[in-house]
């Protein structure tokens, strides 16, 4: 019974180094290949500790292309996160951060802002502007039938928002 409690240490000291081999390095001095210091002290993931294939919301490597995340999905770091993530296509909405069409629910990214366009009657800027190329983003009273534009004399300039409308 003696000899079993003294090889208890040596097993948890055994648990310890297979945890931190398997998660990329036993000592802040071995971190070759495994990532790269943020400045806090704590390791940023690489590729090499990133599979290909990931699926929705799992970490991800953008050079891996479209291999990087499964079937459907997407890999960047969008919505103020450090490291990319597998988002699903098509899952980006109006005015949200973007870098390709597909990225879009609308399909329609403005890669010069870097976000999705809008449809009729959304919010919207000036500089993304509407998916709809007969429509563009005005000043406008939504608390109005039709949504007036807010130049219009029968609008409450209080209650103008941005938002894509049929050009006139």
């Amino acid at each position: 019974m003696s000899g079993r409690l003294r090889s208890l240490p040596a097993v948890g000291l055994l648990a310890a180094v297979l945890v931190a081999t398997a998660c990329g390095g036993a000592s802040p001095s071995d971190r070759s290949g495994t990532g790269s210091s943020s400045g806090s002290g704590a390791t940023i993931p690489s590729c090499a500790n990133t599979p290909p294939d990931q699926t929705v919301s799992e970490p991800c490597c953008a050079s891996y292309g479209v291999d990087a995340c499964g079937a459907g999905l997407f890999c960047a770091a969008f919505d103020g996160r450090k490291y990319p993530t597998c988002y699903p296509l098509h899952s980006r909405q109006s005015l949200e951060a973007c870098t390709a069409d597909d990225q879009c629910a609308l399909g329609s990214c403005n890669t010069a802002t870097g976000f999705c366009r809008s449809s009729a009657y959304e919010p919207c800027t000036a500089a993304t502007g509407c998916v709809q190329p007969d429509q563009h983003c005005v000043s406008a009273c939504p608390d109005m039938s039709g949504h007036v534009d807010c130049s219009s004399s029968l609008c409450d300039t209080s209650t103008c928002v941005d938002e894509c409308l049929l050009s006139q």
